[in-house]
């Protein structure tokens, strides 16, 4: 995921500088934002259930 997230933001630096208003570019943009976002869930989320599982006691 982490390296999915690193892609998506490089696209979206290079592909979507400010200015870029069309229509085309601006649902681009949205699609390209909603896989960053998931992504970023996904990553924090995966995070946090590592630490928790590393605090478990040992059954």
């Amino acid at each position: 995921h982490r390296r999915q997230l690193a892609e998506y933001e490089e696209i979206e630096k290079r592909d979507f500088p400010p200015g870029n208003d069309s229509a085309q570019a601006r649902l681009q943009h949205l699609v390209l934002r909603a896989g960053i976002e998931l992504e970023t869930f996904w990553t924090q989320w995966l995070t946090e259930a590592l630490r928790e599982f590393a605090e478990l006691p040992d059954s």
